[in-house]
């Protein structure tokens, strides 16, 4: 006699329990991101699909035909585009959405710097330069990716403090938690 029905019939009813419990949770809600046009004045949207996006530049030492190189050699370079939902720091220092709060995007009009604040869930603030984030010394520069009003849209973090997707608006704060916390 053998035990294996036992156990297809114990898994098929864990997965049955497991798949319930998992519809019954609240839907996650996008964040809601803050807008500010040329003119100054902000908006807000939801973007579903809100993400950070960053390079890692790579370096391909390949061989080449002495017609094309003397050398006989070829460097090729490719920039590779990773997406996270978290923020990612160049020591490798994650912050998860889920454990953020807010993110602001701090910059004076004639400071080269920008200045990013993460609020966690737990009102801890961390304070990060635009250097300090992750693909910035050798690669593209990182941006934050998601789609408003239909359109996926980008928000670079420039190295000159512009936050500006072409001549539109900029980025200014993301609210990942909209709701008060509970009192609990």
């Amino acid at each position: 006699r053998s035990i294996l029905p036992a156990f297809v019939a114990a898994g098929s009813l864990a997965l049955a329990i497991g798949t319930v419990g998992a519809g019954s949770a609240a839907p996650h809600k996008a964040p809601l991101l803050v807008l500010v046009g040329p003119d100054g004045a902000e908006r807000t949207v939801r973007s579903p699909d809100f993400r950070f996006v960053y390079f890692e530049r790579i370096f391909y030492d390949r061989h080449a035909p002495r017609s094309e190189e003397p050398s006989g050699r070829r460097l090729d370079i490719e920039d590779r585009r990773h997406e996270c939902t978290c923020v990612l720091l160049q020591d490798l220092t994650v912050y998860k959405f889920k454990n953020l709060r807010q993110i602001e995007i701090l910059h004076a009009p004639k400071d080269p710097h920008i200045l990013l604040r993460l609020t966690e869930r737990n009102g801890r603030v961390h304070e990060h330069l635009f250097e300090n984030l992750a693909g910035t010394v050798s690669s593209i520069s990182p941006r934050f990716a998601g789609t408003v009003d239909g359109v996926v849209r980008e928000f670079p973090l420039e190295a000159g403090g512009d936050t500006r997707n072409g001549p539109g608006e900029r980025l200014a704060r993301v609210l990942l938690v909209t709701a008060p916390p509970s009192s609990r």
